[in-house]
């Protein structure tokens, strides 16, 4: 139960410094009921102030410095996936408005295609804690929002970010309503060069073993552009229908590796995504019991192409296309059995078709599957100190069922702490192309099965907010991909993986006269190691840790203001990542250990701000996938108008 005081004092002031009058009024007092859910799992809001500063920036980098997410980036500009705990992307759900946005094909999400300014809420569920939205995300759920503005229903905003290596963002939103209906469009449009210098450290020249030569970044320029279209309106007054339909498009270069040495006209490879996602939410809202049905909707392409320059033009080597279509319908349905119980029921049913085809070779596949997710929690205030959830969900595909229970406590110790603790069992399927892709797809794959173990505690104090989350996974027949004597990789159910650590969270803000400080930080120790058995003669990966799987990593977020302006510092590192699942620990086989630190200042001018900001201030070269360089030094100036 949170209780609200004084809220009435604030509306008074607000009137004072209009009307230069005041009034004395009664004390008011607003009381709010907490969903017991959401005080007993881990759940972690990306601050507004954290969505305000990356605003042109992609979800993935905002994941990466403010959240216990580890972010795979294969390039500036290119293939970002994410990881909780070691797991795999695959074993990450990601949510846009309901709609379960993974690559039905491969089970991943590219996170940097997702531009911020499309995102009005994120929030991240680890472990157990992703099972109330889902079942077989195995590592956890990243969930985006589109939040209606009541308050502000019209009115547009226009960005303008230019920035280093020939780059340019353009931003523009456009709301109209009134305070029954509201429509909502945004659109955006990039553009980079991106030819950012680098040393290569990859390619040694034996008469000057010791140097190293810079290089630029060749055929590594994108363009993207999308739009999003928001409807919000109100029935009645306990009756909403929304609609959102959300349009990506992507022409990227890609960069040859940093051991390249041949001809720089060779291998030119270009991948072009596109998508189209759309969600209709239907709510009710009654005194005894709430009901919501949502359609889903998500058709995604791509088409990955590599040539060569010959003499009379360009000769293909891959000409890939796969194209993926997703259609779902989300139910909910909560009952309020007392003002400390509550009792729901769930069902998320999809239907998705995968057809890929490889064009030079002529080979591919065409597969379709029903995919059902049904369940039904029971979420209780026992008193104001103990909160608990008992959730039984189950999944159906390919006729077979699976059961995903899963149950978590809060006890508050006193009226600034309270402890946590959490356990489930989860089931993760494999992805359509871990069993049919060609060549190599294995149909015979078992789901992998993943029992949880998590325990925490919280501090929650008017400014200032920490979590800490110790967490302990067993992951049996985890799917691993594996060369064959016929050249090609198939998948095998032959690890059994586990996954301990901790994770910490701390969010405080602070007022001193006419400067308010805010700051937000992660710290994730997670040691995730392969507990099977040797695959074969000298595999030495047994008890090690996973590859690309930092073992400690953290950021913080620091920002000041002051009157119309604003200071802000970010900083984020990772410990050395192995690429080898012996660990080997050769420079050539191992990403080191960085540290990065961006720097943004800006002020308010009415209606219009300006921002600059300074991205690895410090000019660090770093890596985050072995031979995939990311820039150094850059800058970006960004202006913003909005009239509300």
């Amino acid at each position: 139960m949170l209780k609200i005081i004084a809220i009435s004092l604030l509306l008074v002031s607000c009137a004072v410094a209009a009307q230069e009058r005041s009034y004395n009024i009664d004390k008011v007092e607003v009381i709010a009921r907490t969903r017991a859910s959401r005080l007993t799992l881990q759940k972690v809001d990306i601050d507004t102030n954290l969505l305000q500063s990356n605003r042109t920036c992609s979800l993935g980098d905002l994941l990466l410095q403010n959240s216990p997410i580890n972010i795979k980036s294969y390039g500036r500009g290119d293939t970002q996936t994410a990881t909780f705990r070691g797991t795999a992307p695959s074993h990450t759900a990601v949510f846009w408005n309901g709609v379960r946005i993974n690559s039905p094909m491969v089970g991943a999400v590219d996170f940097s295609l997702i531009p911020l300014f499309f995102v009005d809420r994120v929030s991240v569920d680890a472990g157990v804690s992703a099972m109330e939205t889902t079942n077989g995300a195995l590592g956890g759920a990243v969930t985006m929002e589109s939040v209606a503005e009541w308050a502000k229903p019209r009115g547009f905003e226009i960005l303008q970010s230019v920035g280093s290596f020939a780059t340019s963002d353009s931003y523009a939103n456009v709301r109209i309503g009134n305070s029954n209906i509201i429509s909502s469009t945004k659109a955006f449009y990039s553009y980079s060069k991106n030819d950012f210098p680098f040393v290569n450290r990859d390619i040694i020249d034996p008469s000057r073993p010791d140097y190293r030569p810079t290089e630029h970044n060749k055929n590594g320029s994108w363009h993207r552009s999308g739009f999003m279209q928001e409807i919000f309106s109100r029935l009645a007054a306990n009756k909403t229908l929304n609609a959102v339909v959300w349009s990506l498009t992507s022409d990227r270069n890609i960069p040859q590796l940093t051991t390249y040495e041949g001809d720089e006209n060779q291998n030119l490879t270009n991948r072009r995504e596109s998508s189209l996602s759309g969600a209709l939410t239907y709510n009710v809202y009654n005194k005894r019991s709430d009901f919501m049905i949502r359609l889903t909707m998500d058709i995604q392409s791509m088409n990955f192409f590599q040539e060569n320059k010959v003499s009379n033009g360009y000769q293909t080597i891959i000409d890939s296309k796969g194209l993926t279509r997703s259609f779902g319908m989300v139910t909910l349905s909560t009952f309020k059995l007392s003002p400390m119980h509550t009792f729901d029921i769930k069902s998320i049913s999809t239907y998705d078709y995968v057809d890929s085809h490889e064009s030079v070779r002529n080979q591919g596949f065409e597969k379709g599957r029903f995919e059902s997710n049904f369940g039904t929690g029971f979420h209780s205030a026992w008193s104001e100190r103990l909160f608990t959830t008992f959730n039984l969900g189950w999944l159906y595909i390919h006729s077979q069922l699976f059961a995903a229970p899963f149950a978590s406590m809060s006890y508050r110790l006193s009226s600034p702490i309270s402890i946590k603790a959490r356990l489930g069992y989860n089931i993760h399927y494999p992805t359509i192309a871990d069993l049919y892709f060609v060549p190599g797809g294995n149909p015979d794959l078992k789901a992998e099965r993943q029992l949880t173990a998590e325990a925490g505690a919280s501090y929650k104090q008017r400014n200032i907010n920490v979590d800490i989350n110790l967490f302990n996974s067993w992951v049996k027949d985890w799917i691993v991909w594996l060369p064959t004597h016929q050249q090609y990789w198939t998948p095998r159910n032959m690890r059994n993986v586990l996954s301990q650590g901790v994770e910490l969270t701390a969010k405080g803000e602070w007022q001193f006269s006419d400067i308010k400080i805010f700051t937000n930080l992660t710290f994730t120790l997670n040691r995730t190691t392969n507990n099977g058995v040797p695959l074969a003669e000298g595999d030495n990966s047994v008890g090690k840790q996973l590859v690309y799987v930092p073992l400690v990593s953290g950021g913080l977020f620091v920002r000041g203001v002051y009157k119309k302006m604003w200071l802000s510092l970010q900083s984020y590192g990772e410990s050395a990542k192995y690429t080898t699942t012996a660990n080997n620990l050769s420079s050539a086989s191992t990403i080191a250990p960085y540290m990065l630190y961006n720097v943004a200042t800006g002020v308010n001018l009415r209606k219009l701000s300006v921002e600059l900001k300074c991205l690895n201030i410090l000019n660090n070269q770093y890596y985050t996938v072995l031979r995939r360089p990311l820039p150094r030094r850059s800058f970006a100036l960004t202006a913003r108008l909005s009239i509300w």
